[in-house]
């Protein structure tokens, strides 16, 4: 088992350098060009202007595929490794020696332009995503969804050294069933979609494909790829096409589904094509993978400091000042999380594994903060 948690597959690297791409194509158009909240465009937009900002809409669904890709590839790893000796203990230091120095420097950098209190506390703690229980203040939102990550990464190896193969699987599946319920429910009553237990499921599907590669192996892979995708892809447009008929909630809800099957075919296809010449293992994909998380943490703050010196005001703002933007926030957050990635976050990591004095148990890729297939650090 240790032996396939090893192999690599250059194009999980690629997939994420596409979730990455989706969501800073959501947050420099969609997100700058119309309400989240109720979709109200903030100017008239018309032909590509309303082309770009309808497509960037979905944008989101690239979390959900973070998601997915972090349920597999930490299931694998943990199934190869939990009952090693001091297997938890090596875990949660990769896994903090890798999140924690870029996100507490950018947490830093920001509650300098002033963040609420409550805020910075469960950021903190990675508890962001329960801001919602709090009163609304100035928050650097990006990082929900690195809270649910490491939420995850705190209970699930405590679940898979406790579960056999079956167990665990009827767990996912458990987990699959429960948090559309969930959500359906939270509509009706508090509306959010920064929770842990509506958000999960993502995770859940990619559980489902490290059980399955290890016990089917990856021939069976592309046929499961291809009809997941073809899922995933009706759910979603029944979503869009019916919505005349649905809160705007409930379309979400619905999306979200259709996204997850679609991303759980995406990283099975990924799976079923091992080596370089899938497209998803393109070059240039795969370094973007690998600077996922910078790109994550970092194009907010670009905004931010594009938006210091040339504010959006509302009902006034062009297309042709979007796509300015979206370049600068484009450019300089690939050039700080390339900087960031090879001169601050791998010393970083590899300072704070030697004093724990890690073996490198697996080289295995590792979900929404991956590394790339060359790193010489224990992960």
């Amino acid at each position: 088992m240790a032996a396939l948690a090893k192999r690599h597959f250059p194009a999980l690297d690629g997939i994420r350098g596409l979730a990455a791409l989706a969501v800073l194509f959501l947050h420099v158009f969609y997100g700058s060009m119309y309400s989240y909240l109720h979709e109200i465009p903030l100017n008239n937009w018309h032909g590509k202007a309303d082309l770009v900002a309808s497509l960037s809409r979905y944008g989101w669904a690239g979390v959900d595929l973070f998601f997915v890709l972090s349920g597999f590839l930490i299931t694998r790893i943990l199934r190869a490794t939990i009952h090693q000796p001091g297997a938890v203990r090596d875990f949660f230091v990769k896994r903090a020696s890798r999140i924690f120095p870029l996100y507490y420097l950018v947490l830093a950098i920001i509650a300098l332009t002033g963040l609420s209190l409550p805020f910075l506390i469960l950021s903190s703690m990675f508890l962001m995503n329960l801001m919602p229980l709090f009163p609304p203040g100035r928050e650097y939102a990006i990082v929900w969804s690195l809270s649910i990550e490491m939420q995850f990464y705190l209970f699930w190896p405590f679940v898979v050294r406790a579960s056999t193969r079956r167990q665990l699987g009827l767990v996912a599946a458990a987990i699959l069933l429960l948090c559309p319920v969930v959500r359906e429910l939270m509509i009706w009553y508090a509306p959010n979609y920064q929770f842990s237990w509506v958000r999960i499921d993502g995770m859940a599907w990619g559980v489902l494909l490290a059980l399955g590669l290890e016990a089917k192996g990856d021939s069976t892979f592309l046929p499961i790829s291809v009809i997941a995708m073809a899922v995933g892809t009706a759910v979603f447009l029944s979503a869009i096409l019916g919505k005349a008929g649905l809160t705007v909630s409930h379309q979400f809800s619905i999306e979200m589904v259709g996204a997850q099957i679609f991303s759980c075919g995406l990283v099975a296809f990924g799976i079923s094509n091992p080596g370089n010449k899938s497209i998803l293992a393109n070059l240039w994909l795969r370094k973007l993978g690998e600077i996922s998380y910078g790109v994550y943490l970092i194009h907010p703050a670009m905004m931010m400091l594009w938006d210091h010196f040339d504010p959006i005001v509302h009902g006034s703002v062009s297309f042709l000042t979007i796509s300015a933007r979206a370049g600068f926030v484009a450019a300089a957050t690939l050039t700080l999380a390339t900087v960031s990635f090879y001169r601050f976050e791998k010393p970083a990591a590899s300072w704070i594994n030697s004093k724990f004095k890690l073996r490198d148990s697996t080289n295995a890729e590792q979900g929404v903060i991956a590394l790339g297939p060359k790193d010489r650090f224990p992960r």
